[in-house]
């Protein structure tokens, strides 16, 4: 997420070009939408080349199999290095768990669209737009997204490609709720204090129980949209 909105925020993804809708298997209906590589410069609204966009160096993959490629999802594209993702992302048009969530190759998602209008606009975007081959900057593309019905001829008459308008931050509405648990109360017993809209580690009470022994202390964020991130930690008591 942190990769993702330090582009967006350096307005990286302004006027940015979706250059690739594939199917993965390279055949057959288009299962993922790309951008991220290329940002379209224009004159009187009439686009007139492209620039690559600069890239920061690659992160780390963070897939997660609890985070999957499903339908509306969006994640950081690569190749077939885990780490070398930059700047390029993908929306899933279609499930794609099983081709893009292989154990030891999965691809790292971070983001879905927002609700169930988004993904009927995500979808209708496959049946607008028809995969045709361009070069850009040198760039081969076999699969670039132009207007059905529009015949590109990029990049010279770069007509019915798709791009983005801008992509900006905002921030989260609702709450988050913050639970704190001890494996054996007779050990150590854990409560929260008022949290003040903030947390830090400094907030949770541990109150030993009279047993020795050691507990295991669970703390657990929900947020509204009831999505968990769980942290353990051992107290021992002698």
């Amino acid at each position: 997420v942190t990769n993702f909105l330090s582009y967006a925020q350096n307005n990286a993804y302004t006027d940015d070009l979706f250059h690739r809708m594939a199917n993965l298997s390279g055949t057959g209906a288009s299962q993922i939408l790309q951008g991220g590589q290329f940002t379209t410069n224009s004159a009187n609204g009439v686009v007139t080349s492209f620039t690559d966009v600069a890239t920061y160096q690659p992160i780390v993959n963070e897939f997660d199999a609890s985070r999957p490629n499903a339908i509306g999802s969006l994640a950081m594209a690569r190749t077939s290095d885990l780490n070398s993702a930059t700047s390029q992302f993908y929306f899933n048009l279609t499930d794609n768990t099983s081709s893009l969530g292989q154990t030891g190759n999965g691809y790292a998602v971070f983001g879905n669209v927002a609700n169930s209008a988004s993904l009927t606009n995500l979808q209708s975007f496959a049946t607008s737009y028809t995969p045709q081959a361009g070069t850009i900057n040198g760039n081969v593309l076999a699969s670039l997204p132009a207007l059905t019905g529009a015949s590109p001829a990029v990049p010279n008459d770069p007509v019915g490609t798709a791009t983005t308008n801008s992509i900006t931050g905002a921030t989260p509405t609702g709450f988050l709720n913050y639970l704190v648990s001890s494996s054996d109360p007779s050990i150590v017993t854990a409560t929260i204090g008022s949290l003040n809209g903030t947390f830090s580690p400094s907030q949770v009470k541990l109150v030993a129980g009279g047993n020795a022994g050691t507990a295991v202390i669970t703390v657990t964020l929900i947020d509204n949209r009831n999505e968990a991130t769980i942290k353990t930690f051992n107290v021992t008591v002698q």
